[in-house]
């Protein structure tokens, strides 16, 4: 009769977990209700996954400075059902990530308070998802797998244990491939692994337990190996390995570093402090159990949460346009709080631990509920009608305009960093240069400027797509080229001496065609 009870509040869990990361998998422009369409940078990954299976590679036929995870499973998802089978992963590794969030907080929590807490947490990702089918989004399951070992490993081993006896050889493996599939998707996505392997060391080898270190050292090697390795193997065959270093490394650090001022790290500290899920309320409560905790033999694990944070903080400070989406990096850390942090506090607070609860989730939530009543208004809009400036009814109009003009040997090509034409109108290998977006990269990246100029003079393409936000006024208008005279000069009177306008479509694409 037990094992019944057990097995039905499993089904209720597993269903409700599912519901969630459903609701939350809505947010994406890809799913099959959806009337908006992808973001610049959903566009770019789409493309790329579309020129995987068409034979392309990536960094060698296309430039983008992510990872090649991301392009493998943009791939993948375009291969089991085009744009639904994409949104069909998001929606997997949300459930994952929910799963392992779960499953975390039952280290701490009861079955129907964890649900709840899991449930709650997950209702804020609405606020960080932006726009969905990013990295940092298929980064959260190896972050929350991560935290769920970690988390074991500092509260569920065995006092008699040997130290660090916790830790399996296997869950140091698991640890070590998902921080290789993290670098795989970002470069920058590190923190969590970095910090909590630093405090373990620490703590191991003022233990004294050399072999733990040394054998954690090994199976997180093995680990990262396993996940990196394949496609170091994949870019060397394919004489792409430099190409993959430099636009992976070497370009994201002149990204991260055109714009460091202190006046950029006090604006974003502003801007992810003050963000939409209340974020200060996270590392404030963070440090406060910190201090807590400060004699607990947990103590390890709560600095190291707390140091993730302030490290994630770190990476994305610099970002010259921060965004919601780069915060999302935070959550999986901002999750441990939930179950970890607020039941510490009522011996800390006394009398006054039964209001402690009621006021945190207030304080947590009054925001962002809000947020999400704005979120929930904009997916139940009527389908026909158009609320975003990039919709799917102005793409079908661009499509059905240059049907049949590109025949086999032509080429064309998108100026902006909006390249959605090239996977809608299906012309994603008919593309003059591998540089199928240049703004921002054009601009930080002489180089990058120049082959795109290169290659489109001496190419001549069949159609050029002149995106937003190159087209600085409303498309057609006589201010529609001043942007493009300004970067590609000698593009921009190829465009007027040789190409007329084929068609105009306002707050999305003007089209040009050669003559």
């Amino acid at each position: 009769m037990q094992k019944a009870k057990w097995r039905a509040g499993d089904v209720f869990v597993t269903a409700g977990l599912l519901a969630v990361a459903f609701c939350v998998s809505l947010l994406s422009p890809l799913h099959c209700f959806s009337t908006r369409l992808p973001s610049a940078d959903c566009a770019v990954f789409l493309s790329i996954g579309q020129g995987i299976l068409e034979g392309k590679t990536p960094y060698v036929d296309f430039f983008d400075h992510k990872g090649p995870l991301l392009y493998c499973i943009n791939a993948l998802g375009l291969f089991v059902g085009g744009e639904r089978g994409v949104w069909f992963l998001e929606f997997f590794f949300l459930f994952v990530s929910a799963c392992f969030a779960y499953k975390t907080a039952r280290i701490r929590l009861g079955r129907f308070s964890a649900f709840f807490t899991t449930g709650a947490f997950f209702s804020l990702l609405g606020v960080y998802f932006d726009s969905g089918n990013i990295p940092e989004e298929y980064a959260l399951p190896l972050m929350f797998i991560s935290l769920y070992i970690y988390a074991r490993f500092f509260f569920k081993s065995d006092s008699n244990e040997v130290a660090g006896g916790g830790l399996k050889s296997r869950e140091m493996f698991i640890l070590g491939a998902c921080f290789g599939g993290s670098l795989l998707l970002k470069a920058n996505l590190f923190a969590i692994w970095a910090v909590f392997t630093a405090v373990i060391f620490i703590r191991e080898v003022l233990r004294k337990n050399y072999a733990f270190v040394f054998r954690y050292t090994l199976w997180f090697f093995v680990g990262t190996a396993f996940a990196i390795l394949p496609f170091v193997v994949y870019f060397v065959a394919k004489g792409a390995f430099s190409e993959f270093l430099y636009q992976n490394f070497t370009f994201n650090f002149k990204y991260a570093s055109q714009a460091r001022t202190l006046a950029l790290y006090l604006r974003n500290l502003e801007l992810a402090m003050g963000n939409a899920a209340n974020a200060a309320v996270f590392v404030v409560f963070s440090f406060l159990s910190l201090l807590r905790e400060g004699k607990s033999e947990r103590f390890p694990f709560y600095a190291a949460v707390f140091l993730s944070i302030i490290a994630s903080l770190l990476m994305i400070l610099g970002t010259p346009w921060l965004g919601l989406r780069n915060q999302l990096i935070l959550f999986p850390l901002f999750s441990i709080v939930f179950p970890f942090y607020p039941i510490s506090f009522p011996r800390f607070l006394g009398k006054w631990s039964r209001i402690f609860p009621i006021f945190f989730f207030i304080l947590l939530f009054s925001f962002p509920l809000y947020e999400g009543l704005k979120t929930a208004r904009g997916i139940m809009r009527p389908a026909g009608v158009e609320t975003h400036g990039f919709t799917r009814r102005k793409m079908e109009r661009v499509c059905s305009a240059v049907a049949g003009n590109v025949r086999t040997g032509e080429t064309v090509t998108t100026l902006g960093n909006n390249c959605s034409m090239y996977f809608y109108t299906g012309l994603v290998s008919f593309s003059a240069s591998k540089y199928i977006y240049q703004l921002p990269t054009g601009e930080i990246d002489g180089r990058i400027a120049r082959e795109y100029e290169a290659d489109i003079l001496a190419r001549k393409p069949k159609l050029i797509f002149v995106a937003w936000p190159y087209v600085e006024r409303l498309p057609g208008s006589e201010e529609d080229m001043v942007a493009v005279r300004r970067l590609f000069p000698r593009i921009a009177s190829l465009l007027e001496t040789e190409y007329a306008k084929l068609h105009v479509e306002k707050g999305l694409a003007v089209v040009f065609e050669r003559r």
